[in-house]
């Protein structure tokens, strides 16, 4: 006690009495810090946990070790499965299902000795060894469905049979042949001059429009072949050229050179009207055969009485359309020029666009050999009635065709040449795309309707090749393919497809209103 009457001993029992306190109050704060971390850690541990599991019933991942406090052991791998169940997978054991954090008992830490780390070290080593499959490499494996590329467009091939000779060596008529030029043609015996100079005008004018490199297809006929007789399906003229081209022709025209005293009725040759029945019996029979095509008849002989022409609007010939004019005042019809307008757009457009520009420069005439402004007063009637010819307009140089009309009713949804074309198309693409199907299973539900999957299926890709080969490319404006699920195809295996399609529309009548204002605001 006489110690603490020093001051120096006095100061060292407050700084201790002090550093005492101070440790007193402080160590309990710290006690519950350490103690709300362990909580936390806890927590965060049953999180991760109750993430995995969620993610497990969602799909099927693969999650390297590189988290902690697992309870893997290194170098283990978790899978994730849809069965709602962690699995763990280590190169030294087992299968084996990790349980939920509230059902693990936790054990006491030992201190691994030095031994058993090198032991573990060495066998993951081993396991990585293993695992590797030659030398180190970059494996590529392809998927040849991810681009759903589209099928091979249908292309517009023309046919022509067409009044000729046989020239010795060369052509042979009730032959077909494939040209892409002109200059093939005439390699062949059909000249300017000559047995074949009908013929050679009908192809040239044909080039005129298509451009060298077109596809045509043709057959030469004698002088004795009517149209009627070209246009049968059971002689040997257009069918067999349709076989020739293994059914590939979409537009055949018949070039028939008009006789001398040719018989008229209604105001235009008989074997016209004739053929007009036999064209459309042909385009069906071939449509049928999954080959469709629409024709194109020759008017020749034109009396120039417009009021006899027979009124096609009463008829039903969706296939055919008949030309009543030329380009050189003769009796017969120029098919080759409207073959060749045909060959050089697409599908939907109307071979009387004037955007496309005028198919002859000087003269145009029907096939009385009068020229066609001769009858400008009639030409509402003759269109009205079906026909088509070639027409000009005022400020602008040249004929046009009049129309791509057919002779049916215009109430007709195929009562123009670009409508039926945009159809035949539609319906081949179609077919090409559900073909691949033909006699495949086809899974049911339980309740006996189709399965969705397969429903899914076949309108995509029905719809994605239309898109791609015709909307896109504006031949329609819309396609859409519906099949119902309730269909029995058990009973009678049949599936019915239903397609909509919205053709483009076309601007054929113009109506403008214009007058004087005091405003044009």
């Amino acid at each position: 006690m006489q110690l603490l009457k020093l001051p120096i001993a006095r100061h060292i029992v407050a700084a201790v009495s002090i550093v005492l306190l101070l440790w007193a109050f402080s160590i309990r704060p710290l006690q519950n810090q350490n103690a709300s971390l362990r909580n936390d850690l806890t927590k965060l541990s049953e999180k991760q946990h109750e993430l995995i599991s969620q993610l497990a019933k969602k799909d099927t991942y693969k999650i390297e070790n590189k988290v902690q406090d697992t309870k893997l052991k290194k170098g283990g791998v978790i899978k994730m499965v849809p069965e709602n169940h962690l699995e763990v997978f280590n190169s030294n054991a087992k299968e084996k299902t990790i349980p939920k954090p509230d059902t693990v008992k936790k054990k006491k830490k030992t201190k691994k000795r030095w031994w058993k780390k090198l032991w573990n070290k060495q066998s993951n080593n081993n396991h990585l060894k293993n695992s590797n499959m030659g030398l180190p490499k970059v494996v590529f494996n392809i998927n040849a469905d991810g681009l759903e590329r589209l099928s091979a467009g249908i292309g517009k091939v023309p046919g022509m049979v067409i009044t000729g000779n046989t020239v010795a060596g060369k052509v042979q008529l009730g032959k077909s042949y494939q040209i892409f030029g002109l200059k093939q043609a005439v390699a062949m015996g059909i000249e300017s001059e000559g047995v074949n100079a009908f013929a050679y005008k009908q192809i040239a004018d044909f080039y005129k429009e298509a451009g060298e490199g077109a596809e045509l297809w043709f057959m030469l006929v004698s002088d004795a072949t009517t149209q009627e007789q070209m246009a049968d399906a059971n002689e040997s003229y257009a069918a067999q050229l349709i076989s020739d081209a293994s059914g590939n022709i979409r537009v055949l025209g018949l070039a028939k050179k008009s006789p001398d005293n040719e018989p008229v009725e209604n105001a235009i040759s008989t074997d016209a009207a004739k053929a007009v029945d036999k064209a459309e019996q042909l385009a069906e029979c071939y449509e049928d055969k999954y080959m469709p095509l629409r024709v194109v008849v020759a008017g020749n002989s034109f009396s120039g009485v417009v009021s006899e022409l027979a009124d096609y609007q009463e008829s039903s010939y969706p296939h055919v359309a008949m030309l009543l004019s030329n380009n050189d005042g003769s009796k017969s019809a120029d098919i080759g020029l409207a073959m060749g307008r045909l060959s050089a757009v697409p599908s939907q457009r109307s071979i009387a666009r004037v955007k496309d520009g005028p198919v002859e420069s000087f003269s145009a005439y029907f096939t009385n050999g009068e020229k066609v402004e001769k009858y400008i007063d009639a030409w509402d009637s003759i269109h009205d009635k079906g026909y088509i010819f070639l027409r000009n307009y005022v400020g602008r140089s040249g004929f046009y065709f009049s129309d791509d009309n057919t002779l049916v009713s215009q109430n007709n949804d195929f009562s123009s040449l670009g409508r039926g074309l945009v159809m035949d198309e539609a319906m081949l693409i179609t077919y090409d795309t559900l073909l691949q199907e033909l006699n495949d299973e086809i899974p049911m539900t339980e309740s006996g309707q189709i399965h969705p999957a397969i429903i899914k299926n076949w309108q995509t890709n029905v719809e994605a090749q239309l898109q791609g080969l015709m909307v896109v490319k504006g031949k329609l404006s819309s396609a859409a393919c519906f099949i119902d699920d309730n269909q029995n195809v058990l009973a009678n295996d049949k599936i019915l497809v239903k397609l909509k399609l919205q053709p483009v529309g076309y601007a054929k009548t113009i109506e403008v209103e214009i007058g004087f204002a005091t405003k044009t605001v």
